[in-house]
């Protein structure tokens, strides 16, 4: 709600309340595609069927170097080649 009122969005990008000039750089972990962790499982599984050694573990999290507004930090950053 939005001054009383409700604002529908599509997906589309907003105008944030962000200033670019003011942000503060975070690393951030991520977790890799659950999809992905699910197929090593399955993979693994089928392996030890076969009298096989499971696969060596893969590193499941990864760590992203990202800014975070200090004016409003919910907001993200877009950018794209040769534009502002």
């Amino acid at each position: 709600m939005v001054d009383g009122r409700v604002l529908f969005t599509d997906s589309t990008h907003l105008k944030a309340n962000a200033n670019k000039r003011k942000y503060r750089n975070e690393l951030v972990k991520q977790n890799v595609n659950a999809y992905a962790e699910l197929l090593d499982e399955a993979v693994d599984a089928d392996r030890a069927a076969e009298g096989k050694r499971p696969l060596k573990p893969k590193n499941t999290h990864i760590e992203k170097n990202t800014k975070v507004s200090t004016t409003d930090p919910e907001s993200g950053f877009m950018t794209r080649d040769q534009k502002p």
